[in-house]
């Protein structure tokens, strides 16, 4: 009785074939993700993310409204935009009946480095939040995710 092998070069084909199709999955797994639902915006952490996320785009109006008024009014000693490259991750949630910190990490990559690489610094920031009229506000904001900036500022 003899035994078939399968030659080598068939083996590597197949080898590749296997790959091949895991890559071509984990791609389609990978861009076919939505973002992740949004959190309950009644809760520190989903006014922190709508906070969040209105800053990174800009639109500092939309974001202000998830300022107390001393939060907003400390505005004027920020001079300076959002950082290009900012991500920004929920860490933790700690709430009390009046108050609540939400803390994140922020990423920030500055794309002017001069040799190309990721030139940025990661870091734990917390945000403050206050209990105002039975809604949570943030009177508490890291100094990197200030939306209220100054316009005349140019980098």
């Amino acid at each position: 009785m003899t035994t078939k092998t399968a030659s080598p070069h068939r083996l590597t084909a197949i080898l590749l074939g296997v790959v091949g199709v895991l890559v071509l999955a984990s791609l389609v797994l990978v861009f076919s993700r939505g973002t992740p639902p949004p959190i309950d915006q009644a809760t520190p952490a989903g006014v922190v993310q709508r906070y969040v996320t209105a800053a990174l785009d800009g639109q500092r109006d939309a974001a202000a409204k998830y300022l107390t008024p001393k939060a907003q009014g400390e505005c004027d000693q920020y001079a300076g935009p959002i950082a290009t490259g900012t991500r920004v991750a929920l860490l933790s949630t700690i709430e009390h009946t009046d108050t609540a910190t939400v803390r994140v990490s922020v990423s920030v990559t500055d794309a002017r480095d001069p040799f190309g690489g990721p030139n940025g610094y990661p870091g734990d920031e917390a945000f403050e939040l206050s209990r105002v009229d039975d809604a949570w506000l943030i009177s508490f904001v890291p100094w990197q995710l200030h939306a209220c900036t100054l316009e005349e500022y140019t980098p």
